[in-house]
């Protein structure tokens, strides 16, 4: 990832150097009067042949991300300023030149960005809308460091302390409120900021702010459908521009299958080299991202997640996240053969905001007076700490709910969203671009009825319109069915490059319906089995019913997988076996690309964790009890308990004050 380090030491940062020169990145430190300034460019987004400054030297730019929607400005200012680049930092200086500080409030991408104005002994940092360019700073006597690689500020900090109300607020939600971090002195700069840099001085200035989204919108909903499809198209559209290859994680869901159907839509799969899926061997993510991929006729790339990958990354998983998120979630040394010479696409917060999933019923006609404590359930059920006894000084961290939020999950969204799920666990080692953040839907998206986000509805009506191929007939892996079901007419068609065994699901049942959807297309036909006779011959959704005893017949004659998809599982497994049939397996419902729960189980993994939460070390911390910790420990291994969520939080906390607070290399081994 590109670096921006900005400091008032006047001090090159030598690890910063280091891992610009390790990585072959472009370096630039420059010296200004005040402060200075070290840049390590990846040159995924943009090249520079130097630090790019206005025609007289005068203003000097530097830049993380990008923006869009600039052309029509950027047209009128080539008639008054000689471009020699058509980078979006070089329009920048020259759209402050023009119209100063306030023309930067109206930017619409992902981005940090930091002129200097040299003539007039200005330092303006400004960030994204939302915060998603993560930016960080640290202050120490009056003196400031900035950077978007929170470790490379841990030195500058006088003294290294745990943020109390930062640890409350991760233990109580899973993440932490706001623009804190688990480190006092070290704090996010946050969305919508513009900060005047000056000696001895951090004047911030918020020139958005969340609760500026009205409702607005007068139209009737079909209306509503079209214009969202039609924002959609527009908004990968103008990605699509920039670069002339990107990355694209692609899962069961319905949010990176959206960029992907926009992208084929509009006649621009050329420009995805690849697409990667990673998750449990057989998981519902890797069966149907590879259906989408072959619709779209894209290469196609798949990491298996297994307990021994999983773990191996956890370490790595502290400092992506500066302990931001429970490194149970951690995944990132899978893609680490993936050539990250190229932009990512991610479908990151789309449920969220254009789904609406994060607007549960219970808050819609909700009292603000009544919401806080509301929201406090929210939080905490989805990924906070279950077992407040484990802790020896809990804390219950208070919610401070902003009354002029016009849409109850705003606050969600903007804490949950941007503070937990836009967090890296696969590490920053990516340029991610998110195509559901753009300001344009956004402003759109917020500004109809709530209702009509319920339940992803407009979110739904909007792709199955515009998409029919990507949505109607293949399965969510949230569910296993189609967000609209096609009608089946007669048995499975054959399709080329199909798995040659037959499929057989033992149980004519919803499950086996629904079994179907997610398995039908890599096979070349199907058959339902049934002990019940009077299914025996008839045809459900178009494929027949047959008797166990053809079943046993239909094994000697060809190759089959049967899946048990019946309540009665264990009786059906050793009817199977009696008749001679070992290919088969239970198909499971909700087969998640994950799964904590038994992989902290597993020899080894187990063992380092007991050794990393009972420990001396962590002992002398005094957070948590130990004697319960290991009680848990011991109910969670037996299959008694699942406490992987607990687990995690306890093991992030522990190995980030390892990394962040034991200073020396001892014990930080």
């Amino acid at each position: 990832m590109s670096l921006l380090y900005i400091s008032q030491e006047k001090v090159e940062n030598k690890d910063l150097q280091r891992y610009a020169l390790e990585n072959n990145y472009q370096y630039f430190f420059k010296e200004f009067n005040d402060l200075t300034v070290q840049y390590a460019n990846d040159r995924v987004l943009a090249e520079y042949e130097s630090v790019t400054t206005n025609e007289d030297g005068t203003v000097y730019g530097f830049m993380l991300g990008e923006i869009y929607d600039i052309e029509e400005k950027r047209a009128e200012l080539k008639v008054k300023h000689r471009f020699i680049s058509d980078s979006d930092i070089e329009y920048l200086i020259h759209l402050y030149e023009e119209y100063g500080i306030e023309a930067l409030e109206d930017l619409n991408g992902r981005f940090v960005v930091f002129l200097v104005n040299t003539a007039l002994n200005e330092y303006i940092l400004i960030t994204d809308r939302y915060g998603s360019y993560r930016y960080f700073y640290a202050l120490n006597k009056e003196k400031y460091v900035f950077c978007n690689d929170p470790v490379y500020l841990v030195d500058f900090l006088p003294k290294r302390k745990l943020n109390s109300e930062a640890v409350d607020e991760f233990f109580n939600f899973g993440y932490v409120l706001g623009n804190k971090t688990l480190l006092q002195g070290i704090n996010l700069l946050g969305g919508a900021s513009i900060v005047n840099l000056k000696t001895g001085d951090l004047n911030i200035k918020k020139y958005w702010d969340w609760s500026y989204l009205q409702k607005s919108y007068t139209k009737s909903f079909e209306e509503a459908v079209t214009e969202l499809g039609e924002l959609w198209l527009e908004t990968i559209k103008k990605i699509l521009s920039k670069h002339p290859k990107f990355l694209l994680p692609l899962s069961g869901g319905l949010d990176s299958r959206g960029i992907l159907a926009a992208v084929d839509y509009l006649g621009a799969k050329d420009k995805i080299d690849s697409a990667y899926t990673f998750g449990q061997k057989g998981c519902l993510d890797i069966i149907i991202a590879k259906q989408l991929a072959k619709i779209a006729g894209i290469n196609h790339v798949v990491f298996e997640l297994n307990a021994d990958n999983w773990w191996q990354n956890i370490d790595s998983a502290v400092d992506n996240t500066f302990g931001a998120r429970n490194i149970i979630e951690a995944h990132s040394g899978l893609l680490s053969e993936i050539d990250s010479s190229y932009p990512v696409l991610s479908g990151v917060l789309g449920g969220e905001t254009c789904g609406g999933d994060l607007l549960k019923k219970e808050l819609i006609n909700i009292t603000t007076k009544e919401i806080s404590d509301s929201l406090f359930k929210l939080l905490r059920k989805q990924k906070g700490i279950r077992n407040t006894r484990l802790l020896k000084n809990y804390k219950k961290s208070e919610i401070n709910f902003v009354s002029g939020y016009n849409s109850k999950d705003l606050y969600l969204v903007a804490t949950r969203g941007l503070y937990f799920i836009d967090v890296k666990v696969l590490g920053e080692r990516f340029n991610y671009i998110e195509p559901f953040m753009d300001n344009k839907i956004i402003d759109f998206i917020y500004s109809l009825p709530d209702e009509w986000r319920l339940n992803r509805r407009i979110y739904k009506q909007m792709l199955l319109r515009f998409f029919p191929e990507y949505f109607s007939g293949i399965p969510w892996q949230k569910d296993c069915s189609p967000i609209e079901k096609r009608t089946s007419t007669g048995i499975i068609t054959k399709r080329e490059n199909k798995n040659r065994k037959q499929l057989v699901l033992f149980g004519a049942s919803s499950l086996g319906i629904k079994a179907i959807e997610v398995l039908k297309y890599e096979h070349d036909s199907i058959y339902f089995c049934d002990n019940d006779k009077g299914k025996w011959g008839k045809f459900i959704k178009g494929i027949e019913v047959i008797s166990p005893f053809m079943l046993k017949k239909l094994s000697r004659i060809s190759e089959i997988k049967v899946f048990i998809t019946s309540m009665y599982w264990r009786e059906i497994s050793s009817q199977l076996l009696d008749l001679g049939i070992t290919n088969f397996e239970v198909f499971q419902q909700f087969r998640d690309y994950r799964n904590y729960d038994r992989w902290l189980r597993t020899p080894g993994i187990y063992e380092r964790v007991y050794e990393i939460l009972l420990s001396p070390r962590c002992k002398k911390r005094n957070h948590y009890h130990s004697k319960r910790v290991k009680k848990t420990l011991s109910q969670h291994k037996k299959g008694k308990i699942d406490a992987a969520q607990d687990i995690g939080l306890l093991v992030t906390f522990e190995l980030f004050c390892r990394r962040f607070l034991d200073i020396s290399d001892e014990t930080r081994k």
